[in-house]
């Protein structure tokens, strides 16, 4: 929002200087609107060159995940054939996550949070919330994947994305990202993918909405860690 604030204000300063400019030279006008089309037809000669470099990537990336198309769902066929899929899609189940309170508890900050904004600012609507039950560490015991959804957790990245890990007796937030996970309405997910691959004992996944990037677990950083597009060698 506050980027979207700075582009408008960006714009409207953009927009008073160049009026100002233009009453100010009034008496050469012809030669602005020489310069004009001047700049128009380089502008268009930028344009057809940045086309037809678009063209020849597009051409390039003949079957290959396409990293600057949110729509791509998974490739499921690359990822099969480069790292082998374990479970092809987790989100296939949610609950709510009124329902466990295990999940209430580790998220209880979060809830907090949205109770708080929505004193101050009561038009804010209700937030959706769902979870995912996996073994991300493959040690027997359910881990579970939170999704938050709204107005306070969704940006231009998407939503939000909790994982909490068992280990030794208690749960660890071992991923917080945003990922454009509800590509429709809540509930209603993207696929997440998980590999074969494993990490430190972690099992790497894959989120379609992150431009098909791999996430693996990095112990040094204590968290999953995106390191690489699923298509790079």
């Amino acid at each position: 929002m506050i980027e979207r604030n700075k582009a408008r204000i960006t714009s409207i300063i953009l927009i008073l200087l160049i009026t100002g400019y233009n009453c100010l030279n009034t008496e050469n006008t012809k030669d602005i609107v020489k310069d004009s089309n001047s700049s128009m037809n380089n502008q268009n000669m930028v344009i057809s060159e940045q086309k037809e470099t678009e063209q020849e990537e597009q051409e390039e990336n003949v079957g290959k995940i396409d990293k600057g198309n949110l729509s791509i769902p998974i490739d499921y066929d690359f990822l099969e054939e480069n790292y082998g899929v374990y479970v092809e899609n987790i989100c296939t189940n949610p609950q709510s996550i009124f329902e466990n309170s295990v999940v209430l508890s580790l998220v209880k900050d979060d809830l907090d949070y949205e109770k708080y904004m929505r004193s101050k600012l009561p038009e804010i609507p209700e937030e959706d919330h769902d979870y995912f039950v996996f073994d991300f560490n493959g040690d027997g015991v359910d881990d579970y994947l939170v999704c938050f959804h709204g107005i306070l957790w969704s940006g231009s990245g998407g939503n939000l994305i909790r994982m909490y890990v068992e280990e030794n007796g208690e749960f660890v937030e071992r991923l917080s990202v945003t990922a454009e996970i509800f590509i429709e309405d809540p509930h209603k997910h993207a696929e997440i993918a998980v590999l074969n691959e494993r990490v430190d004992g972690y099992y790497s996944i894959v989120l379609p909405w992150t431009y098909n990037r791999v996430w693996s677990y990095d112990r040094e950083k204590g968290r999953y860690d995106s390191y690489k597009y699923a298509d790079e060698e």
